[in-house]
């Protein structure tokens, strides 16, 4: 291997770990007061690796032109309806987020989560101690282990936390099991400050992650995170309290009573926000095909509410009610319902590169890892994700990537 050769190497990863850092980054309030996910450093590192002439013509690039197009004809019939210029122009930034970190979206090196780990120990143990007063003054309501909630590190709240936090761990358990990285130690450190969060995500995500390595790994490898899995559960049940008062009596009521959709809505206002919001959005918008909404969602909510049966949860919901009674604008909880709710049925194409990854690691017949890829679909496009938050995507950019380097190994 010749020096040039080394020298681009290492100029490689060391962009890989500047993109890892500026995810890492991507909730920490850089303008404070503007808002609460800002892709900001991430931005203007993919406009510098821009100018040096690195650029991947994929799928997302197809994506950003076809969305613009229909970006254009939105804002035309509606005579540029403001809502739909500021909603939508997420979408597209979030695409050219994801076409500029294309080609260094990667595994990086050990250094980067060396530095990742100390930074958030540094963090959990000035939490520990009740040190962490100054911060939340400069993140606005930032929590650190009061009310039985866990750390939100470098982001306003632990749920946010959780989303790069997993981005990273499941990068390095990718990263692990192909055999760039060795540390078993590093990845349960990563795995402990995921389960930190204290939020039902962030147990979630530590579930996906132990899933993949389990579906990755030898038998041994397997049992051991098998083990760990049952702890790091045992530990997340006892220790947060909304398992017990919210998660385990929706599932029973779910599973075990004839309630309809709307009295377990009403019965269970915190957990059925997102799946109300998101799946009107989705149902109503499936319904058009070639024309756009007449009005914000906002102000057809009532309608589509009450075209489901579910009227009364605008003014009986103690989430939803409440908000809309206040005059908050409501809007589904994830990219992805906003799009289908704008562009209906021609929308479906910025889930083709999720889909189609999950469907490689189900080639490979790794079936459990296949769970997981239909897990973070349901999670980043039905159920949760910030508009401008590309982690939803990287994740399946770095899976990809992780397929394409491990084809035709046993």
């Amino acid at each position: 291997m010749d020096h040039n050769h080394v020298k681009k190497l290492d100029r490689g990863v060391v962009l890989q770990n500047l993109f890892l850092l500026s995810i890492s980054l991507i909730f920490f309030p850089i303008l404070p007061g503007v808002s609460e996910t800002q892709p900001i450093l991430l931005l203007l590192l993919g406009g510098l690796c821009l100018l040096t002439g690195r650029m991947s013509v994929n799928i997302y690039a197809a994506l950003l032109y076809y969305f613009f197009i229909l970006f254009l004809m939105v804002l035309f019939l509606s005579d540029f309806n403001s809502e739909y210029l500021a909603e939508v122009s997420k979408l597209l930034l979030v695409l050219l987020l994801v076409v500029l970190a294309y080609p260094w979206i990667g595994f990086g090196s050990k250094g980067f989560y060396k530095l990742f780990i100390a930074a958030h120990l540094l963090i959990a143990v000035l939490a520990m101690l009740g040190l962490t007063a100054w911060m939340e003054s400069y993140f606005g309501r930032y929590t650190t282990l009061e009310g039985g909630r866990g750390i939100s590190y470098l982001a306003s709240e632990p749920s946010y936390a959780a989303t790069y936090i997993f981005y990273v761990a499941l990068v390095y358990t990718l990263g692990l099991n192909k055999g760039i990285f060795n540390s078993r130690v590093m990845q349960v450190m990563l795995l402990l400050i995921l389960l930190s969060t204290y939020s039902l995500m962030g147990f979630l995500f530590f579930v996906l992650i132990l899933a993949v390595d389990i579906s990755l790994g030898r038998m041994y490898k397997k049992i051991i995170m098998g083990v760990l899995a049952v702890l790091g559960g045992a530990l997340f049940f006892v220790t947060v309290d909304r398992v017990s008062t919210e998660l385990i009596p929706l599932a029973t009521s779910v599973f075990s009573s004839d309630e309809g959709v709307l009295q377990l809505a009403l019965g269970f206002p915190s957990a059925s926000t997102r799946f109300i919001l998101n799946g009107v959005a989705i149902l109503d918008g499936l319904q058009r095909v070639f024309y756009f909404p007449t009005i914000s969602f906002n102000g057809a909510l009532p309608t589509i509410l009450s075209d489901y049966g579910l009227g009364p949860v605008l003014y009986q919901h103690e989430v939803i009610g409440a908000l809309y009674k206040a005059g908050v604008e409501l809007k589904p909880q994830a990219l992805f319902p906003y799009v289908v709710y704008m562009f209906g049925v021609l929308a479906i194409p910025l889930l083709l590169n999720p889909l189609s990854v999950a469907f490689k690691v189900l080639g490979q017949r790794k079936y459990l890892f296949f769970m997981v890829c239909l897990a973070l679909i349901f999670i980043f496009f039905f159920y949760q994700s910030q508009y401008v938050n590309p982690i939803q995507f990287f994740v399946f950019i770095i899976i990809h990537k992780f397929l394409k380097k491990t084809e035709g190994v046993v």
